[in-house]
This record gives C-alpha cells, structure tokens and sequence, in this order.
C-alpha cells in the first residue's frame, strides 16, 4: 500500500532516511529504523504510520489503531485503516474509516474520490455523487473525476422513475469530461447509445468514432461441453438480448465490430460459430454493412444472421420483403430525413408518401415506444414535434380494435425458421406492449394468452399461420421474431419483423402456462447453436 505523506515530521536524520530507504524499497532497513524510532518514542504516530505499510496485515492493524489511540484526528492512520478494510472486504467499515478522515479535515481528491467509489459499490447514489462533488470541487479539470461523475449518473438512470432526467445529467458530466479529454471511450460510447435511442445515430457515429480502436474482445468462458461463439455487436443500441437467449453453458467472445481493426479481425481467438447480434437495421451504414459482409465472406465457421437479410428488416423496406406473401397486410411506410418531414407538415402531401390519415410517425432507431405519436389529422401533423431527430417513419395506422374494444399483439420468435409461440398483449391502448398492458389486472387476459401459446393454429387461424411460416423463410434468419395481430378477414397484421423481438424468462409461479413454451425457445437456439 501506499506511504500517506505525513502532516508533520519528527525531526531528526533517522526519520529521514528510514522515509528515503521507505520510498527506494529498502523495507528492511526502512522497518529496522522504523522500529528505532517508535522503542525511543512510542508515542511517535507517524513512524507507527508508516511502519505499518510494511509489516503483516495484523501488525499493521495494530500500529495504525495505535497511532489513532494517540492521535485519534491522525487523517493517514484513519484512511490505511480504511485500505486495509477495502482488502479484507469490509466495506462499511472502510466507509466509516474515510468519512472520519474526511471529519477529521481530510480534503484530498484522492480521499474523496476513494469514499465515492465505496459509496457507489454499496449503491450509495446520492453520497457517492456527493464525494466526487467534493473531489470535483478540488480538482475541476480532472477528466477521471468528471468521467466517474457521469459514470455513477449514468447508472443510476438504469431501472429509474428519474430515467431522462439522470441521463441528462450523465450526458453533462460525460461531456465536461470530453471537453478535457475527447478519446474518452465510456462517455464517448454512453453518449452514442443514448443519441441512437433519442433518433440521431449520424450524430452517434461522430462520438462512437473517437473511441480507440481496437476495443478488447470481452470474452465469457464457460462449461466445457459448450461452444465457443464469437458474438458480433454494434457499437450501441442495436443489438438483440443475446445474454439472456444464449445458454450460459456457451463460451462468448464478444466484438463490438465498429470498434474493431484488420489485425484485431486477422488475430481473434479460435471460436466454433459466429452470431452476428446486430439487429437494428435503422444503425446499419453502408461501410459498417460491408465490413461485416467481408467478415462474413472470409470466416471459416458458420455465421448466423447474415448481416444483408439483417438490413433488409428496416421498416421502409419491410413491405418490399414481404410482397406477394399470401393472406398478410404490411402497412406502407415513409422514411423522411428530419427536413423533409418539416416540409410535409407545412405541405401535407399525403399521396406522394403513399400516406393516408390516420398514420405513425416515429423516429429513426426507437423500439419500445419511444418517440412514437398517432397522427389523425392536419392539424396534429402540423403541431407535432420530435425535437432533435434526424429521420422520421411515417407509417399508415390500421385500426386493429376488436369488437370487444381492446387491441391485440401477438408475438412469435422464429428460430432456424421455425415458429415459437412468444406472448400475447391485450391492451385498450393502440400502442401495445406486455409490460403496460397490465394483463394481471384481468384474469381473461391471460387466459386468452395460454389458449394462444397451447393452441396456436385454433386461435390465429390456418392463413395467419402459414402467413408466419412464410414470413420466416422470407426474412432467412436464424434468429428473428415478428410482432403482428389477426384481421377480422383472418389476414395478418404485421407491425414489425427483426431480430430485435426480444424474449424473457417469466415467474412461473405468476405465469404458469408460459414456463414450457418460453422454455422451448432457449432451447431451439440452444440446438441451433450447437449443430
């Protein structure tokens, strides 16, 4: 560990030259003089101090509560107390150690900045933001503290009420930081993903480009009877929830290939599969699409979800993917730069984007809901506002209400191209999504899911299931899922088709009926990954 500089020094040259053989790493005689000091003074805390910085852990504790007993304001004994607990794991106690330090006047960044990250350990959010304020204040040019300060932001927003308003602070301190330091790779990288999910991927790649390159492979091993799967990722948003559908028992070399090199492509550890995990056609350029069709080409070991049939699942292709498939309806979409989409709310041209009221609009990039607004007239066209979005889809609404009054959104993953039943969504709201549609409010609800998981064919109908099936080989992915209701006409609605349809695990004691299908999932991937 390393000698705290004392607050104040005995006098006298053997004091010095046990520092000077201290600090050259001559700890024997650094100890031998140590000792000299403390046998003619025993009250000598600073040579108890740093004594104990070259003794056995025991010892040490002993010297260090020593010199506290005699000094008890003694800053450096209070904060190697604490580095001593930070070892042996006790972190509470090493909390308590530095806050006494800090009482005592300790005001050093290094005290400070050491407390924060104990506090953020034990997700301590307000008091760690509150130490690295401390050490900010001391030090406002400091690229690591400021850095750290967005960092702890950042994930707090995770999971959070606050969500927006915590990014939002991440986003100031990360850039503070940038603006010391711009080859930053953690604000450069948080920065992106949360610019791709806000609709401005251009803007994105302007911070994603300044992160050194090559980025390490992150490599997960695992249970010897798996496989070794080199895992390819985008740089932010855009990648479908491998960790939780890839079995654990796998080994995982995750690359992140906009953050990749040649050499690093040339040397990668020897893998038995590539799954390419990009999945949001919306972040595809047409560079990063041929570097990954060139690493296609040459790889030796199979690659599932080639990344062409991956681009062509982008919302404004989609209908041309699907056209001339039987009994299936895909709404017509307009892709508009921000510009342009300016333009049509003052001309509101409908007919030349093949537009009719009422229709979508929603930014590039965006899943889950996020920027999305129903437009049923002139007047919410011309009011409507998405901010700093660089592109919007405009798509043609079809009113898929039941009788009943409720709307309905099944969802169906293809694996190896078969058809694995997901879930059902029934919701009063037009924009559908498991996790707001409150399906244990109402008990028909998931009674209505389990007849779709258990008889599939019965509830969709003959034409909406072959419609599915075909849907699958004409995607000619291996991992993919569609999201899609039924018509009255019993033709198929489909609202989207990628490999971003994601899949969990569910409480079975909550969710009984959907143990076994969801079950069925991970393991055709399972058995599709170890063919």
């Amino acid at each position: 560990m390393q000698v705290e500089p004392s607050e104040w020094k005995p006098s006298g040259d053997a004091f010095s030259d046990a520092i000077e053989r201290h600090k050259k790493g001559d700890f024997e005689t650094a100890e031998r003089l140590y000792r000299r000091l403390i046998s003619a003074n025993p009250g000598n805390v600073v040579a108890l101090n740093n004594l104990s910085q070259i003794v056995p852990v025991d010892e040490a504790k002993t010297l260090l509560e020593k010199a506290i007993y005699l000094r008890p304001d003694y800053i450096d004994a209070h904060v190697n107390l604490a580095r001593f607990d930070q070892v042996a794991g006790d972190i509470e106690s090493a909390i308590s150690r530095l806050e006494t330090a800090i009482q005592c006047g300790a005001n050093k960044i290094n005290i400070h900045s050491e407390l924060g990250n104990l506090y953020f350990t034990q997700k301590k959010i307000p008091e760690a933001i509150s130490s690295f304020m401390n050490a900010y204040k001391l030090s406002p040019s400091d690229a690591s503290i400021l850095e750290r300060i967005g960092q702890i932001f950042a994930f707090s927003s995770i999971a959070s009420a606050n969500q927006k308003i915590l990014v939002d602070q991440a986003l100031h301190w990360f850039e503070k930081a940038l603006a010391v330091d711009p080859t930053l790779s953690l604000p450069n990288k948080f920065i992106g993903e949360v610019l791709e999910g806000r609709g401005r991927p251009a803007l994105a790649r302007s911070y994603q480009a300044r992160v050194t390159r090559p980025q390490p492979v992150d490599v997960v091993n695992a249970d010897a009877n798996g496989r070794s799967i080199l895992v390819l990722l985008a740089a932010g948003l855009g990648n479908l929830q491998f960790n939780t559908v890839i079995s654990k028992r796998h080994s995982l070399l995750k690359l992140q290939m906009a953050y990749s090199t040649e050499q690093q492509l040339r040397d990668l550890p020897s893998h038995d599969m590539v799954f390419n995990c990009i999945g949001n056609a919306d972040f595809l350029t047409p560079g990063l699409i041929a570097d990954l069709k060139s690493f296609e080409d040459r790889s030796v070991t199979k690659v599932l979800n080639k990344i062409e049939r991956v681009a062509e699942t982008r919302r404004d292709l989609l209908p041309e993917l699907l056209k001339g498939i039987p009994n299936i309806v895909v709404p017509d979409v307009a892709l508009m730069p921000i510009d342009d989409f300016q333009s049509f709310q003052l001309d509101q041209n409908l007919s030349h984007y093949k537009l009719r009221y009422p229709f979508i609009v929603r930014s590039v990039g965006g899943h889950g809901g996020y920027a999305m607004d129903l437009i049923r007239d002139g007047e919410a066209l011309a009011a409507v506002n998405f901010g700093d979005a660089e592109a919007v889809y405009c798509i043609n609404f079809h009113d898929y209400r039941a009788p009943d009054g409720y709307f309905r959104k099944y969802r169906t993953l293809f694996i190896d191209r078969e058809l694995y039943h997901y879930h059902l969504a029934i919701s009063q709201q037009w924009i559908v999504h498991y996790f707001s549609a409150d399906m244990l409010a109402e008990a028909f609800k998931r009674e209505e899911e389990r007849r779709y998981l258990e008889q599939p064919e019965l509830v969709l109908g003959d034409r909406a299931i072959h419609a599915l099936r075909d849907i699958a080989h004409r995607l000619d992915l291996d991992y993919a899922g569609i999201d899609f209701t039924v018509l009255p006409d019993g033709q198929l609605l489909v609202f989207e088709a990628n490999p971003l349809i994601s899949v969990y695990p569910v409480d079975p004691e909550i969710f009984p009926y959907k143990t076994r299908f969801i079950d069925a999932i991970f393991k055709a991937v399972d058995t599709m990954l170890s063919a």
